[in-house]
């Protein structure tokens, strides 16, 4: 044991002493984030004893609910209604063997850290201590991912939010063991994905993962894009493609430190788009419990050109990959039915990936887009039509790697702050006044109720935002239009 200075707030010590005589240990992350000066909103305990009465009292001396988590009830969940200090969850679980014992089974070095309530002092079986103080990861035991194949992935995401270095040994044992993570729940493995993916480190981190194995494993469907061949418009292969835009979007979705290159570029994007605290807040939004939109547009960086290689053909003297798109977006589909994501998150992917080259087939070159196809633009991408601009920038300064220029970059980013502002109500692009309603074709064109009816006004919202009608006149004549011409027999 070593003495330290009292790690716990004094009414989570006293309730503890209270309810567990002194028994009561702290493990884990809360006390590793206490040495590392970090605050915690959960608190582990290990208790001799049954945990449901020692969870039932803390809940009921500091105000919250008790529950059990899990169908063998092993681990109960106190919740407070008011944190204390930063804690707001406290799990309670049953130790096995001696506390030394039950430490030695946990993860890493620095997380089989326990703090004794009774004796107010610092158990470090496995010199978890020095560990910390030299911000070294390493695993707990030879067998700590045959024990539980999380880990290994586990390994990466405390890389990224610790800042640690993983030592060798435990690198070893990784690429050993790393074929055994699909043995893990696929929801297991997205959430520690998506913890990896949401740190401003995600494209080193992935590539720190691949060392290790990992990759292969999580992903199997980018083995072939490692080592295939792009145009001579890409610096690199697809693999590394597909990490170098997640590390442009960690670049453009985190503020770099000054004193980093990129910073620069970072806020003259920021400085140019149109809402930007707006889109600044989209991405620190949870898009399903736990994930972030900033974390799943990174998710889409790294898939969205995943099928290039299966899609890959030598036309005309050049390389070219039709469809890659649209597989892709199947493709993609797929792997995150496989990773336990919802439907709602699988679609706002496959609709970038489907999309995702389409801000730079939208005019010819050098030319600026249509109303006609701005309008058509918006209509197919709805609030997700940000999202799918900033990955594209992120694909093309990707494409180009070290040889981007900070001209190309403003360019972009003045070709997405334009396409942006053409979406603002004033334009009477993305979101036109509605000039007719289904009710008024009913009435003054008698036509009946049906599929037609939602054609006609799609269309005269399309000749609105072109600016090819401004009135309601206008509206109605070019409905009668078209309702005649549907009504033609065909071939007439």
């Amino acid at each position: 044991m070593t003495d330290l200075p009292e790690l716990l707030p004094a009414p989570l010590r006293a309730a503890l002493l209270a309810v567990s005589a002194g028994d009561a240990v702290v493990v884990g992350g809360y006390v590793r984030d206490q040495l590392l000066g970090r605050s915690s909103a959960d608190l582990d305990l290990t208790v001799s004893g049954n945990p449901a009465p020692i969870a039932r009292q803390l809940a009921a001396r500091l105000g919250g609910v008790a529950f059990a988590l899990g169908a063998d009830h092993a681990i109960h969940r106190v919740t407070l209604r008011t944190p204390v200090e930063s804690v707001r969850h406290l799990d309670v679980a049953t130790r096995r063997g001696t506390v030394a014992a039950d430490l030695a089974r946990r993860d890493f070095t620095v997380n089989a850290l326990g703090w004794s309530v009774g004796e107010t002092a610092l158990i470090d079986p496995l010199g978890g201590l020095a560990d910390l103080h030299a911000g070294r990861l390493r695993l707990a035991s030879d067998g700590a991912v045959r024990d539980d194949p999380l880990r290994a992935l586990r390994a990466v995401r405390f890389v990224a939010t610790l800042g640690f270095t993983l030592d060798e040994p435990s690198a070893a044992i990784i690429r050993r063991d790393a074929g055994l993570l699909p043995q893990a729940a696929g929801e297991r493995q997205r959430d520690e994905l998506v913890k990896v993916l949401d740190t401003p480190v995600a494209g080193a981190m992935l590539r720190l993962a691949d060392g290790l194995g990992l990759i292969d494993v999580l992903f199997p469907e980018s083995i072939a894009a490692k080592g295939c061949i792009q145009p001579k418009e890409h610096y690199y292969d697809v693999f590394d493609h597909l990490v170098e835009t997640v590390a442009v979007l960690d670049m453009v979705l985190h503020e770099p430190p000054e004193t980093e290159p990129q910073a620069a570029r970072h806020r003259l994007l920021w400085a140019v788009l149109p809402g930007a605290e707006a889109l600044r807040f989209r991405y620190t939004e949870q898009v399903a419990e736990g994930r972030t939109y900033r974390a799943l547009l990174k998710l889409t960086g790294f898939l969205h050109d995943i099928s290039k290689p299966e899609t890959k053909a030598m036309i005309g003297g050049r390389i070219r990959f039709f469809g890659h798109d649209d597989r892709g977006a199947q493709q993609a589909a797929a792997i995150l039915e496989r990773l336990r994501f919802t439907s709602r998150e699988t679609r706002l992917v496959e609709l970038l990936i489907k999309e995702h080259m389409r801000p730079g087939q939208l005019a010819a070159k050098h030319q600026l887009p249509s109303r006609r196809a701005l309008y058509r633009f918006y209509r197919d991408l709805g609030e997700a039509a940000p999202d799918l601009l900033l990955l594209n920038l992120a694909d093309h300064a990707a494409a180009r790697g070290p040889l981007l220029s900070d001209e190309a970059w403003a360019g972009h980013a003045g070709y997405i702050r334009w396409l942006l502002e053409q979406r603002a109500p004033e334009q009477g692009i993305a979101d036109p006044p509605k000039l007719l309603t289904g009710h008024d074709l009913l009435r003054e064109l008698a036509l009946p109720a049906g599929p037609l009816i939602g054609v006609i006004l799609e269309a005269v919202r399309e000749a609105q935002a072109g600016g090819r009608i401004t009135t309601r006149d206008g509206a109605l004549r070019l409905a009668r239009r078209l309702a005649q011409a549907a009504q033609q027999p065909a071939g007439a």
